[in-house]
């Protein structure tokens, strides 16, 4: 019988070289924003739902309304603060329309005491800007209802 005789530098070198070559994808796949994931999740698979819409995100002057028609309705209500995670451990499944979000600016709030007009408006619009920040991060489009970006004259 035979020894099979292992040359270690070579191999050493071999899998070094595996190692490094594996390295870049993975790493480059973890630093993925949200909109390329969902492009990638969504380049070979196309929607069978009866209703294949994207996430509606409603801004409100305290928080923000995600609705949902995926599989089934769904309303969450969250803080602005949360919306970033929320958004990234959403399933990629509920983006068929692609990485595009449609943006609403709430008609009504709910009033506390010393609230004015002005000043749920004012909130409104910081949270819009907080919203174009965390969409813009996780790559995210901005649409109207009419499926048209945002534009600089939008905000």
């Amino acid at each position: 019988m035979q020894r099979m005789k292992i040359n270690s530098p070579l191999f050493f070198a071999t899998g070094l070289l595996l190692l490094v070559a594996s390295w870049p994808s993975a790493h480059s796949q973890a630093q993925k924003n949200l909109g390329e994931r969902i492009t990638e999740y969504w380049r070979y698979r196309s929607c069978t739902a009866s209703i294949c819409k994207n996430p509606v995100l409603v801004v409100h002057s305290r928080w923000i309304e995600i609705i949902r028609v995926d599989a089934s309705y769904r309303v969450d209500q969250i803080q602005t603060d949360k919306l970033r995670d929320y958004l990234q451990g959403m399933p990629l499944s509920v983006w068929p329309e692609g990485p595009r979000v449609w943006v609403q600016r709430s008609d009504w709030d709910i009033d506390k005491p010393g609230d004015t007009t002005e000043s749920l408006k004012a909130a409104r619009d910081q949270q819009m800007k907080v919203v174009a920040q965390v969409c813009e991060v996780a790559g995210l489009t901005r649409t109207h209802k009419n499926g048209e970006p945002y534009k600089a004259r939008d905000e």
